[in-house]
Order: C-alpha cells, then sequence, then structure tokens
C-alpha cells in the first residue's frame, strides 16, 4: 500500500504500474513519495541508483550501533542525519519538504516497526543480524517475531 497508493494518486487513470517508469525522473512526485531523499538504503534517484540497495547505506546505518548488537531508535536518527547531510552534499536538485521528511521518517519507522522485538531498547529493539539478514538476503530474519503492537 506504502506504493500503491501514491503511485495510483499520481496516475488515476493508470491500469497497472510500471516499476521502472517509477524509477526514472519521468515520476519524481512519486519517487518522492515511496523513496524519499536521504532514504536509509537508497541512493537518491537524481544521482544514483534509487531501485536497488545500496550495501555500503545499509554498513552506515549498522555502523551507527553502540552496543554491536541494537540499532536504537536515537541511533537511526543519527543515521538519517547523516544521510539528510550526504543527500544534501551530492544531490544537486535536492529538497527536503514536509512530504520528504514524512517519507524518510516512515523508511525508519518502518524498520522498527517491522524488524523490532522486545530487548534491551523495549519494545521495538532493532537487532543488527535481523536488519542485514533483511535487507542483504531479503529475507524476514530467523528471529523474526510478529508485533502484538498496533501500527
Amino acid at each position: 500500500m506504502l506504493v500503491l497508493v501514491p503511485a495510483f494518486a499520481a496516475h488515476p487513470d493508470a491500469t497497472h504500474l510500471d516499476l521502472d517508469q517509477l524509477a526514472t525522473f519521468q515520476d519524481l512526485a512519486v519517487q518522492h513519495v515511496i523513496n524519499c531523499p536521504a532514504a536509509p538504503t537508497r541512493q537518491d534517484i537524481e544521482i544514483g541508483d534509487s531501485v536497488n540497495l545500496n550495501t555500503s547505506l545499509i554498513q552506515s546505518l549498522l555502523g551507527f550501533t553502540k552496543d554491536g548488537t541494537t540499532l536504537s531508535l536515537e541511533n537511526m536518527a543519527q543515521h538519517h542525519h547523516l544521510r539528510h547531510n550526504q543527500s544534501k552534499a551530492e544531490n544537486p536538485r535536492f529538497r527536503f519538504g514536509n512530504q520528504d521528511a514524512a517519507c524518510a521518517l516512515a523508511q525508519y519507522a518502518n524498520i522498527a516497526a517491522v524488524l523490532g522485538r522486545v530487548g534491551p531498547n523495549g519494545l521495538s529493539t532493532v537487532y543488527v543480524d535481523d536488519v542485514r539478514e533483511f535487507y542483504e538476503k531479503e529475507e524476514l530474519p530467523t528471529a523474526y517475531e510478529r508485533s502484538e503492537l498496533p501500527y
């Protein structure tokens, strides 16, 4: 739904979605809703591949752990601050309005909401190994637990 709603809102007469088209400059309005500037795992569309996982960005995110085992919300906020500044420096068309800020917040919040489980940081503890498995293997982590919290 996160992708479908904004995509069909921008293209109300569409009968299908062409994901390759959504990954081009032709559809920046949709890009800035589903994969915003300063995303935690992908490059900005204006400066690189905004579709495929950027392993350097994942490693950067995981490097923000303070204990080597978990990522706190503070760690992810610090990573977002770095990504914001990187995008601002590297992207000549950088913009970061309210919609982009909400998109970026949602991407980090989804990491905690989907991968978070009970641990030392509370109910939404994000484990480094879970993030690595989720993004690098594109699988639910072995220790995945369905959240009982409402979203």
